[in-house]
């Protein structure tokens, strides 16, 4: 502050120029966190500290850690997708978790059917897909659930319907 209190602006106070009557706050982040430069490897400038909010004076504040790989929301994508494990674990996401993109963090979890059978593909000629398969429900993670067996035209209920109907015999009842 010192001598530069001093100087004097063209008019009244809305005269007054930045350059020549402000100087940066430390204590706060400061417009796109000029005051608080965040590490783009490991950091990312968090969009809220740009607020006048007084709580987003601190670096964690204006440069949040950005998500690792490991910390994504593949499961909670119900995709039937899992993390990547390994090196890929630690890779960096654009910002927090919910950022992570799931071809670079997410797998296929063979445990699960996935979406449209992606996990557990089935044979169109024996097997079809159970659509209830693609709900979260535990359950529904073998290749028996997420694909049953195709039902014969002897197995048919064709006299429960009261059409006056009865199931086919022969090669047809095979279908």
């Amino acid at each position: 502050i010192g001598t530069d209190a001093a100087l004097k602006c063209p008019t009244d106070a809305a005269s007054c120029d930045e350059t020549t009557c402000c100087t940066p706050d430390d204590t706060k982040c400061g417009l796109s966190n000029v005051n608080q430069p965040c590490d783009a490897a490991t950091e990312y400038a968090n969009p809220a500290a740009n607020t006048p909010d007084a709580l987003k004076s601190t670096k964690t504040n204006c440069c949040p850690k950005r998500a690792k790989c490991s910390e994504a929301l593949c499961s909670s994508k119900k995709k039937g997708l899992k993390n990547k494990i390994g090196t890929d674990a630690a890779l960096k996401c654009p910002t927090d978790a919910a950022s992570c993109d799931e071809t670079t963090c997410c797998t296929p979890d063979d445990t699960k059917c996935g979406l449209s059978n992606v996990n557990q593909p089935c044979d169109a000629a024996t097997e079809y897909a159970n659509p209830a398969a693609n709900t979260p429900d535990a359950l529904k993670s073998t290749k028996t659930n997420c694909c049953p067996k195709r039902a014969k035209c002897s197995e048919a209920l064709c006299s429960s319907k009261k059409k006056g109907l009865k199931n086919k015999i022969g090669t047809d009842a095979a279908l």
